[in-house]
């Protein structure tokens, strides 16, 4: 006769739930429907404030949270029940963001300098344009529109000009992956962005950089 023995731990273990994985941002995006809306910052730029912005899909329904609290904090996105799904934290370089996406090192930053020089902007380089690199590689960009007016006001101020170009530029914005245009930001009367892409791979990276740009507004130089 042989017998069998099941411990009490092996009774509990074999009830007990297996703990779930953080949901994935694209995962979360890709359900939607190709449209996200981040709602507006509440507080003046420099507050040092917490803030808890909305983020909807394309019926208006919340699906993550954006959470900052301060320039050293970084960013959190959280699902509306708290889930962590993604933290950004300052990264090395100044003004930067950087965590992991998709299973990869990713990096948020300017992809010209935040004090761009006069002759930036006279040669047309925009002065928001947001990179994600993943990995090292960029993989992802939110590109300024340029504007007509640049080149006269930088020229006839004798380069004064140049530090009141970046808040009067249009917000709306070209979402780029691998140089080709996937989508667009808008920005609506109320300050919202509203991003629009049919690659929700390519939302989702928008989406992160749209988040630098929030963090600096709040914090940093915006």
């Amino acid at each position: 006769l042989v017998q069998t023995h099941t411990s009490k731990m092996d009774k509990t273990s074999a009830i007990l739930p297996t703990p779930s994985a953080s949901p994935q941002l694209q995962d979360v995006v890709a359900n939607a429907g190709g449209s996200v809306t981040l709602g507006r910052n509440y507080m003046k730029p420099g507050s040092e404030s917490e803030q808890l912005i909305s983020i909807t899909d394309a019926s208006g329904a919340a699906i993550l949270q954006l959470h900052m609290m301060s320039w050293d904090s970084g960013v959190f996105l959280r699902m509306p029940d708290g889930t962590e799904v993604m933290k950004l934290v300052p990264g090395a370089e100044y003004g930067s963001l950087e965590g992991t996406h998709g299973g990869k090192l990713i990096k948020i930053l300017y992809g010209n300098s935040i004090s761009a020089t006069c002759s930036d902007l006279v040669q047309g380089k925009p002065l928001n344009d947001v990179w994600l690199l993943e990995d090292g590689s960029e993989v992802a960009r939110l590109v300024a529109h340029t504007h007509w007016w640049v080149v006269p006001v930088v020229t006839f101020s004798a380069c004064i000009g140049v530090c009141c170009i970046h808040c009067h530029q249009n917000h709306d914005m070209q979402i780029k992956q691998n140089d080709a245009v996937v989508g667009n930001l808008t920005t609506t009367e109320r300050k919202e962005n509203v991003l629009t892409a049919s690659d929700h791979g390519a939302l989702s990276r928008a989406l992160l950089c749209q988040c630098l740009n929030r963090w600096l507004w709040a914090y940093g130089l915006a």
